[in-house]
């Protein structure tokens, strides 16, 4: 028995005319509906019902992570305004901000208006060594004012040079990073000379003895270097290899 689908007219030589089809009289079924292509969703795993529980855990570590973070930014907050509160860490911010600058003069200013305030007690703390450090860091351009600038916060027996400056008689004794930065600025204005008498400066036992490091040495060189292209001098290459062997040993 045919089973009759639903009639359809058709135009055959302008004679409208009714005919039936039948699931036997096709060879292949009828075409499904078009659909549009933006409504057709591919398959995805995050359907499977196995996936669901993994997107439940990985929705409870990222909330998890995010408090974290949050708590992690609160304490990072408190520390920041404790940190805030240390008038020595301020300075010495200030002061590198400054010397990053290369605003020697302001830096200079600055420390030796906050010493003031400190003698006549208006300030916590007197400026330390990282102080001292930044303001010279500044004046690295410029080595007559980083000479200038040293000499007046130490002493005759705390520079390596005879200059009588206006000293202050600072309690503050240098590092081998203060010296690392006045090398510096021997080294950048040439002064190969000076450099090797700070560094034989550093090594003597009175009044403090400053062990030099592989950054000491390596300014020393940097200056015969600048030094030997500025003044084409001869034994500055003999003087350099021999400063070589030294730290080599």
């Amino acid at each position: 028995m045919k089973r009759q689908i639903l009639p359809y007219v058709f135009l055959c030589c302008g004679i409208p005319q009714v005919a039936s089809l039948s699931l036997s009289d096709t060879k292949h079924p009828a075409p499904s509906v078009a659909r549009n292509p933006s409504q057709i969703r591919p398959f995805s795993t995050e359907d499977s019902p196995a996936r669901r529980p993994s997107l439940r855990a990985e929705k409870r570590r990222l909330q998890r992570k995010q408090t974290t973070s949050l708590n992690s930014s609160q304490q990072r907050r408190k520390e920041s305004l404790r940190v805030g509160n240390n008038p020595l860490l301020s300075l010495n911010l200030n002061l590198d901000a400054l010397a990053r600058a290369q605003a020697a003069d302001r830096a200079q200013e600055l420390y030796q208006r906050i010493a003031a305030l400190h003698e006549e007690g208006y300030y916590a703390v007197a400026p330390d060594t990282v102080s001292f450090n930044s303001v010279l860091k500044a004046w690295q351009n410029d080595v007559h004012g980083a000479l200038k600038f040293w000499e007046s916060q130490f002493s005759p027996q705390g520079t390596p040079f005879a200059s009588q400056g206006t000293s202050s008689h600072t309690t503050m004794q240098p590092n081998t990073r203060s010296y690392n930065i006045l090398l510096l600025a021997l080294a950048k204005a040439g002064r190969a000379a000076h450099a090797e008498i700070v560094l034989r400066y550093m090594q003597e036992p009175d009044p403090v003895f400053i062990l030099p490091d592989t950054v000491t040495y390596n300014t020393v060189l940097l200056a015969y270097a600048v030094t030997g292209c500025l003044a084409l001098e001869s034994d500055t290459a003999v003087r350099a290899e021999c400063l070589l062997q030294e730290m080599i040993n």
